[in-house]
């Protein structure tokens, strides 16, 4: 998890649990998936999840960045919306 590194600038590749990036301020990750509530509360840092995703994904994110590659276009309504604004893009 991010909690071991959350104060220093590193990149992982790895396939996470539940609450991956969980209050992240600094960290920068990339995944090959995760589990429900995803960058819940993030202030910063980035995280790139290439595969799929949980449930309640941003909720309460109030900055950072966070990437995901939505193959199957389903993202948009595992998003936690209350909290959350972006822009979803789909591949063309």
């Amino acid at each position: 998890m991010l909690l071991a590194i959350e104060n220093s600038l590193k990149t992982l590749l790895l396939c996470t649990g539940e609450r991956f990036a969980v209050r992240n301020s600094l960290a920068m990750a990339v995944v090959e998936g995760v589990g429900d509530h995803c960058c819940e509360y993030m202030t910063g840092g980035a995280v790139v999840c290439l595969g799929p995703a949980g449930r309640n994904v941003g909720a309460g994110m109030t900055g950072g960045l966070g990437y995901f590659y939505d193959e199957d276009q389903l993202l948009e309504q595992k998003v936690g919306h209350v909290t959350m604004c972006g822009n979803l893009m789909h591949a063309a």
